[in-house]
Order: structure tokens, then C-alpha cells, then sequence
């Protein structure tokens, strides 16, 4: 070969060689990069697996706090709802125990009254009955006291009228007959007519008296059918008697 070649080759070679140890070189850079890339990693990996496991355990530590919390929580309004039912129960049979004798008592009170009322009434109804019968016998006493008197007043006019005319003259007679028939009152002496205005007056007085009783009357059975209809009213209250009994006279 010639100088030439030979020096060519040696070049080639050269060239080869510094190639190769370039090679080399990168790939023992490549490696030591890749080995500080990969403990890196590792140390940042290792940072992070440490701080998320501190924060999963302060996250454990935290949700095992707020389970405790809870959980008490929970006992607490259990606790407290259990009361409250316990309470409502006992207010409920307080509330129920309460209706019943307050019901109780309403309806003994109602009982009460109805029994008053009706022995009031009772009462009422004997005293009208009482009052009624005696106004009865003294309008009947009234009557009887009237007729008396209107009898012994036409008894006592037939004695002076028959009187009188026995001391006329037969022809007096005959005029006042005649008078009389024509409906003209005859005017007897002046010492008769006392005896006339008394028994007139007393018999004016009787019948005076006998109206006022049919008048008391009246008004007791109309206080009685007032009563009886406003008996059962729940505002109802009996009046004071307004009526007294009448004296015999």
C-alpha cells in the first residue's frame, strides 16, 4: 500500500476510535443523567409519598375526631330525643288524665245544675200553685163578698123604697110607678143616701180588688210559661218572686 493509503487509513481509524470514545462518552453522560433523573425522581417521589401519607394520617387523625364528634353528637340527640318523648308521653297522660276529670266535673256540674234547676222549678211550680190557689179562693171570697153586698143593697133599697111609699099618698104611687117604669131613678131622702154611697163605694172597692187578682193572675202564669221556656237556657238564672200573696180581707 502506499504512504498515501496508509496514512488514510490511519485516519479512518482515528476517526472511528474518536467516534467511538464520543459515543462512549454520551453514553456514560446519558447514564449518569438518566441515574440523576431517576434519584430525583425517586427523592421527589419519596417527599411526596411522605407528605401525602402525613396528610392522609393528619386526614385519618381529623375524620376519627370528627367521627368521635359525630358519634357523641348523634348520643347527645338520641339522648335528647328519647326525652322529648318521654316528656310528650308523660304531658300527653297528664293531658288526657286532665280532659277526663275535668270532663268528669263538667258533666257532674252539669248534673248539679240540672238538679237544681229542677228542684228550683219544682219549688217555683209549688209556690205558683200555692199562690194561684189562694188567689182563686180570695176572688172567689171577692165574689162571694160582692154578691153579699149587692144582695143586702137590694134588700136594704126593696125596705126604704117599701117605706117610703107607705107614707105616700095612693096617687104618689102612682107616678113614681110610672116614673120607675120609664127608667127614672127615684130620689129618696137625705138620710137614706149615707147608707147607699157606703155600700156603692164597698162594692166599687170589691170589684177594684178582683180586677188587680185577675191581674196578679195573669202575670203569675205568664212568669210560669217564661220560666218553664227558658228552663233549659244555659244563661238561665231564676228571678226573685215579684209577686206577694194577697191578705184575706
Amino acid at each position: 500500500m502506499s504512504e498515501k493509503e496508509l496514512r488514510h487509513e490511519g485516519e479512518k481509524k482515528k476517526l472511528v476510535r474518536q467516534q467511538e470514545d464520543e459515543v462512549s462518552k454520551m453514553h456514560t453522560q446519558m447514564e449518569h443523567h438518566r441515574n440523576n433523573i431517576q434519584k430525583h425522581h425517586t427523592e421527589e417521589m419519596n417527599k411526596i409519598i411522605e407528605k401525602t401519607s402525613s396528610e392522609l394520617k393528619n386526614l385519618e387523625k381529623e375524620f376519627s375526631t370528627r367521627t368521635q364528634i359525630t358519634n357523641t353528637t348523634i348520643s347527645d340527640l338520641q339522648n335528647t330525643i328519647y326525652k322529648l318523648k318521654d316528656d310528650l308521653k308523660r304531658q300527653k297522660e297528664g293531658s288526657e288524665k286532665m280532659n277526663c276529670n275535668l270532663q268528669a266535673k263538667h258533666e257532674e256540674k252539669i248534673k248539679m245544675i240540672r238538679r237544681q234547676n229542677t228542684a228550683a222549678l219544682m219549688a217555683l211550680q209549688q209556690k205558683y200553685d200555692e199562690d194561684y190557689s189562694k188567689a182563686r179562693n180570695h176572688e172567689r171570697q171577692l165574689e162571694q163578698q160582692i154578691s153579699h153586698y149587692e144582695e143586702k143593697l137590694a134588700e136594704i133599697q126593696i125596705h126604704y123604697e117599701n117605706k117610703i111609699k107607705g107614707l105616700m099618698p095612693p096617687s104618689v104611687h102612682r107616678v113614681l110607678e110610672l116614673h120607675h117604669q120609664k127608667g127614672v131613678v127615684l130620689k129618696t131622702e137625705s138620710r137614706c143616701r149615707p147608707t147607699f154611697k157606703e155600700l156603692e163605694e164597698t162594692i166599687r172597692s170589691l170589684k177594684v180588688q178582683v180586677s188587680a187578682l185577675q191581674k196578679r193572675v195573669t202575670l203569675l202564669q205568664n212568669d210560669r210559661r217564661e220560666t218553664i221556656k227558658g228552663f233549659y237556657s244555659p244563661s238561665y238564672s231564676y228571678p226573685e218572686p215579684t209577686y206577694r200573696p194577697i191578705a184575706s180581707p
